[in-house]
């Protein structure tokens, strides 16, 4: 074998070491998380609601005199309406807690706390210990 056979070999190694360095690079990264990780959940696809062809109401605006009060129109202030009850509750993060952690003992996932806390499940992850999130059913 000569020298430029040599040279040939050793850059073939280099390039496959190189290679395979990066690939376990890339596997160790990805499997870094473990359990505690949150794991990418993807929202079922909500079934489109095909109407039948209705014609659709059209908006004509009324004429300037039914918008002009009177001196005989009183205006009376409507009875102060009742607030619902949100459809949440709120959950204190403990230490030792993880975003997987609460969706499962809450019975939701993470797509579900993320949108009802109005975020993503990247920036809810990151949670800290006395945090306050929203939950559907409250965990004790």
């Amino acid at each position: 074998m000569g020298t430029e056979d040599n040279r040939q070999l050793r850059w073939i190694f280099a390039i496959g070491l190189s290679l395979a360095l990066h690939v376990l690079l890339v596997v160790l990264m990805v499997g870094i998380g473990g359990e505690d990780a949150p794991s990418p959940v993807v929202a079922p696809a909500k079934p489109e609601k095909v109407e039948p062809d209705t014609p659709k109401p059209t908006f004509t605006s009324p004429s300037a005199t039914t918008l002009t009060p009177s001196a005989t129109t009183a205006v009376t202030p409507s009875a102060p309406t009742q607030r619902e009850a949100p459809d949440y509750k709120t959950y204190t993060v403990k230490s030792g807690d993880n975003l997987s952690k609460i969706a499962k003992l809450d019975g939701s996932t993470l797509a579900e706390l993320a949108e009802l806390n109005g975020t993503d499940i990247k920036t809810l992850s990151r949670l800290q210990p006395g945090q306050k999130i929203k939950v559907r059913n409250g965990i004790e």
